[in-house]
């Protein structure tokens, strides 16, 4: 077999098609070109073609990676899955996830205290939210389990939502249910939201919960 035509493509920027005995046969970025010395008139067997496709993938994968890390963080599951859902293979997306990590580029538990420390001082949420947030996005429990949450700063997160809360409630009837209700949906743990709730002064609803 030979390589017979390297041709850029139109709409990427340092990507080429490469063909094969006049077929197409894998794209290769302008590094991989470099790297393995991909060019017209190359005669290669089976075995090099298939380690040049492999090769050529894992670094497309890569880089595709390090481009919406650069917009956001992630973690290790979630580029897994958009990794995946871009169609590559387990294994290319395996030695993706190795590399990201070896160069401390992705990092779950620096992920998880980064995302809890702004759901805490900026989102207010509360510690249940937290916990099952950072599960669906595949943190180990384990990583979970070495935060601490302060229960005096839950509260003082509680007690601000709820005044804020109340601002905008406009029908009076039932309020400290519907206060609980909110408190609810933003996690926080019932003792909490019962501590804050009974600092409020709310006229005409009742005695203390």
């Amino acid at each position: 077999m030979k390589i017979t035509k390297v041709i850029k493509q139109n709409n990427t920027n340092g990507r080429y098609n490469i063909f094969v005995d006049d077929e197409y046969a894998f794209s290769a970025s302008d590094e991989d070109i470099l790297k393995y010395s991909i060019k017209s008139g190359v005669e290669i067997s089976k075995e090099q073609l298939n380690f040049l496709i492999e090769s050529c993938e894992e670094t497309k994968c890569y880089n595709y990676a390090l481009y919406i890390l650069s917009k956001k963080d992630y973690t290790e599951y979630e580029i897994s899955k958009k990794l995946s859902n871009k169609g590559y293979s387990f294994t290319t997306i395996n030695k993706t996830i190795e590399k990201l990590k070896l160069y401390d580029i992705i990092n779950d538990e620096r992920y998880a205290k980064k995302y809890i420390n702004d759901c805490i001082n900026i989102k207010k949420y509360g510690k249940k939210k937290i916990e099952y947030n950072l599960k669906n996005k595949g943190i180990n429990p384990d990583i979970i389990k070495q935060y601490f949450f302060d229960v005096d700063n839950e509260y003082e997160n509680a007690l601000e939502i709820s005044k804020k809360k109340l601002k905008y409630i406009n029908n009076k009837k039932d309020i400290k249910n519907k206060l609980i209700r909110h408190l609810l949906s933003k996690g926080f743990e019932y003792d909490i939201i019962k501590k804050a709730i009974n600092s409020i002064k709310i006229e005409n609803d009742g005695d203390e919960l």
